[in-house]
């Protein structure tokens, strides 16, 4: 009899928990409820249907509140769909981002009160508040600072290793930089340093620096020694066309890339030393890619198809093929920009190069064998694009012995390449051999003085190559087009980058280069701002007695 009242007991037990698990249940649904009725009331539920979708599935409300901040906060950091708008709607939806920023900032504070250690609640408190005085022009901006700091402050303090709190700190320093004090300036430029660490904010924030810093070595300073960085300030600069500082810009970002280079060869190196033939590999791989043609990095780009083990190139064939436009016509006026044996390494490593480069390459390299190769398959010896291959095989016969082939083939050169330095020098040699006069030499060439239709075009990039008829100590660039806000370029002396110039239609640059009398070729590149041409070329000056080709 006494085991009745226990099972009564038991049973008031068992009703009252599914009571409780019932109201748990209803409770939960009301919540999630009230969570989507406010991702729907804020109007981010369809732009964000993702996170929202995940929301409404996730049991913990106070989870799905502090998503809800989230996605607020990251709208209003957004302003791009409002440049999209007209006027009158995208001052209106500015005003709706306001308030939705302050319901963020509420949504944040009451999910920090609950869960005083999450630091998403507290980054989300501080960056609504923060881009909630911004927008609305709010004096507590600059004010009251340590309302919008302090709870950034804490989500950094509670999650080190995330870079999101501090970003938005910084984001909020930069806003406020006019006000700061010397010694919250001298903290701030501490603050941005550590963020710039993470390539993320560096990204998103290096052009709202590049604004506040008073200068250029303030600006650099806060900066990683990385070529990137000054890449996207190259880019920032273009779009505000502001030539000097994409200039000053891209002379610190030419070493940091070599750096980089040589460093990323280095790792090369060692991982095929320690046996990882396919990390290295990858890492020469992209090295040639990444290698602007230069003489400046033509050793490192040397050293990088030297080490490279077979195998396919992809998207590299690009870089092979730019570096070859680069060094031939360097070649064929007597330079060496590439040892030969590198020549002939490029001349086999990719199917994909334009017959005409690696044969021509192939004979830079010694190899008239493979270089007899790809003038076979192509059979077009007689063209204008063949003509640079036709010019060299010749001389290369001749230093064989060959006169008759080397006649035969020198009579194929397309005649739109007969008056160049390299078809006269080549003809030279071969009239030298057949004890014969001739008409013209290299020397007529010599000038001080070259017109504008004697430049050579291919996409952005022009060069002439000319014949000092004296030694000089610079060289004057007449600019004949360019756009009216101009523009920027960058000139090259015998494949040495000589800087970068901002330029406008009319004006003359002055390269200052140790001119040596006899063959050179001069380059001419956009970089940006558009359209540019350049015109006249003139020797400039006498230079001292004694220079000599090695100064070219």
């Amino acid at each position: 009899m006494r085991l009745i009242p226990l099972r009564w007991a038991a049973a008031a037990g068992a009703l009252l928990l599914l009571a409780t698990s019932v109201s748990s249940c209803r409770l939960e649904r009301a919540a999630r409820a009230a969570s989507m009725q406010r991702w729907e009331a804020t109007g981010v539920a369809a732009r964000f249907a993702g996170e929202a979708d995940r929301a409404r599935r996730d049991p913990d409300p106070r989870a799905s509140a502090r998503a809800l901040a989230r996605v607020l906060v990251a709208d209003a950091l957004d302003a791009r769909s409002l440049a999209a708008l007209p006027r009158a709607e995208a001052a209106a939806e500015a005003r709706r981002g306001e308030q939705r920023l302050r319901f963020a900032a509420d949504l944040a504070s009451r999910t920090l009160a609950a869960r005083p250690a999450s630091w998403e609640s507290a980054m989300m408190l501080g960056g609504a508040r923060m881009l909630a005085a911004w927008r609305s022009g709010d004096v507590d901006l600059y004010a009251r600072p340590a309302r919008w700091r302090a709870p950034l402050e804490h989500a950094e303090k509670l999650a080190p290793g995330s870079p999101e709190p501090r970003r938005l700190l910084v984001t909020g320093y930069l806003a406020t930089w006019q006000a700061l004090s010397t010694a919250e300036r001298a903290d701030g430029r501490q603050l941005v340093r550590e963020a710039f660490r993470d390539r993320e904010t560096l990204s998103q924030l290096l052009p709202a620096w590049a604004a506040v810093a008073g200068s250029r070595g303030e600006l650099e300073a806060a900066l990683p020694a990385e070529p990137g960085p000054y890449d996207q300030l190259q880019q920032a600069a273009a779009s505000r066309g502001d030539w000097a500082g994409f200039c000053a810009a891209r002379e610190r970002w030419l070493p940091l890339t070599i750096a980089a280079l040589q460093a990323r060869l280095a790792e090369a190196e060692r991982r095929l030393d320690a046996g990882d033939v396919s990390g290295g590999r990858a890492e020469l791989v992209a090295t040639l890619a990444g290698t602007p043609p230069d003489r400046r990095t033509a050793a490192i780009f040397a050293a990088a198809i030297e080490h490279l083990p077979p195998g396919q190139l992809g998207s590299a064939t690009g870089a092979l093929s730019a570096w070859l436009d680069w060094a031939l016509p360097l070649w064929q006026l007597g330079g060496e920009p590439l040892p030969a044996e590198v020549m002939a390494r490029l001349a086999s490593l990719s199917p994909d190069l334009p017959p005409a480069q690696a044969a021509t390459a192939a004979l830079a390299g010694g190899d008239l064998e493979r270089a007899g190769t790809w003038e076979r398959r192509a059979d077009r010896l007689w063209s204008e694009e063949w003509a640079p291959y036709a010019t060299a095989k010749t001389e290369a016969l001749l230093a064989r012995g060959d006169v008759d082939e080397a006649a035969a083939t020198l009579a194929d050169v397309h005649r739109s390449y007969q008056g160049r330095w390299p078809y006269l020098r080549a003809r030279e040699r071969l009239a030298g051999a057949r004890s014969e006069g001739l008409a013209a030499r290299p020397e007529s060439l010599a000038s001080t003085l070259w017109g504008p239709e004697q430049w050579l075009y291919r996409g952005s990039e022009a060069a002439v190559e000319l014949v000092a008829a004296h030694p000089a100590t610079a060289v004057a660039v007449h600019v004949d087009v360019a756009p009216d806000a101009g523009a920027v370029v960058e000139l090259g002396w015998d494949g040495l980058s000589a800087g970068c110039f901002p330029v406008r239609a009319g004006t003359v640059l002055r390269l200052p280069v140790a001119v040596a009398s006899g063959p050179h070729r001069l380059s001419w590149r956009t970089l940006a701002g558009g359209r540019t041409a350049p015109g006249a070329v003139e020797l400039l000056a006498t230079a001292p007695q004694g220079t000599t080709a090695a100064a070219r």
